[in-house]
């Protein structure tokens, strides 16, 4: 297997559903898909990955690429449609990598806006002092960042899903092991 930089991104969306019209989810992806890589279009790695003469495109990198935090343009132009991308980002074990991806976009976001925000700041005028106070006042932090003490129970209540869903893919792993031993 090879790591490529970039690969063209034009997609063959007929893959995208089986025979029967039904969304398909887990199979478009390099590591879940069987030897066949019969649907298989993307790769969940941070780079596109080149295997045997095949090249699949990383979605994480188009969609940090695309910039868009709707995530709508990134749906159209990447998979079938926007119901297709809902599906997607629903299914149990996309939610991890999906949460890793937004974390990353709003980082970049955020970054790219603080460049020109510091860009901003050289001079006297209003906008430059404006810029300062922002950038003094490490206004590009999130409330979560700026807050101590007590998690909200919006973050508990987050840690509590991720570690059900850990707990339930245990599970999952754990009869499936029982079920070929027995």
């Amino acid at each position: 297997m090879v790591y490529t930089q970039s690969a063209p991104t034009a997609v063959d969306k007929t893959k995208f559903k089986n025979a029967s019209g039904t969304y398909i989810i887990k199979p478009i992806f390099f590591e879940f898909d069987d030897a066949r890589h019969e649907y298989t279009v993307y790769t969940l790695k941070e780079q596109d990955l080149e295997y045997q003469g095949r090249i699949f495109p990383s979605l994480r990198r188009l969609f940090i690429e695309a910039e868009d935090p709707t995530e709508y343009s990134f749906a159209v132009a990447h998979l079938d449609s926007w119901a297709h991308w809902k599906k997607l980002s629903s299914a149990p074990f996309f939610k991890p990598y999906l949460k890793e991806w937004r974390e990353e976009l709003e980082i970049r976001l955020r970054s790219s806006a603080l460049l020109r925000m510091k860009a901003r700041a050289v001079g006297t005028s209003k906008d430059a002092m404006q810029a300062d106070k922002i950038l003094l006042s490490g206004g590009w932090k999130t409330e979560e960042e700026k807050s101590v003490g007590r998690p909200s129970k919006e973050k508990i209540k987050e840690e509590a899903e991720r570690m059900f869903s850990e707990r339930s893919e245990f599970d999952e792993d754990f009869d499936r092991i029982l079920g070929t031993v027995q």
